[in-house]
């Protein structure tokens, strides 16, 4: 098969592209927007969901405690601080959301203070 003979792949028209910016003035002009109506973005209409941690951590700011507030009281690890409340060993946290679980800041001061009296025992 000859270089003349092949069938022709990809685009037809070789024509350039237009850029994209350049596309978008001419689709502007032909509408009537100005320069600066384009590139004012509008307003986002889709409802995102709000942050939860946020909220939670807002309406609360001083009485619950995360694994990483824990694991950094304790001085061990995060991974540590889920082994321990697993096992009994640190009072289970509170479920705050589907995926959002605290510690009372009450319970790890009375967890810590068990600690202490059983290490001066």
């Amino acid at each position: 098969m000859t270089l003349a003979n092949k069938p022709r792949t990809g685009r037809k028209d070789k024509r350039p592209l237009v850029p994209k910016k350049r596309l978008c003035a001419a689709i502007a002009d032909s509408i009537g927007l100005t320069h600066d109506e384009i590139d004012t973005p509008a307003e986002d209409k889709r409802k995102r969901p709000p942050d939860r941690k946020a909220d939670i951590q807002s309406k609360f700011p001083d009485v619950w405690l995360s694994d990483k507030d824990v694991a950094s009281r304790a001085g061990v690890s995060r991974n540590r601080v889920w082994a321990w409340a697993r096992i009994g060993h640190l009072p289970k946290p509170t479920k705050l959301g589907p995926n959002t679980s605290r510690w009372h800041i009450d319970d790890i001061r009375e967890w810590e203070k068990e600690q202490r009296e059983a290490g001066e025992s």
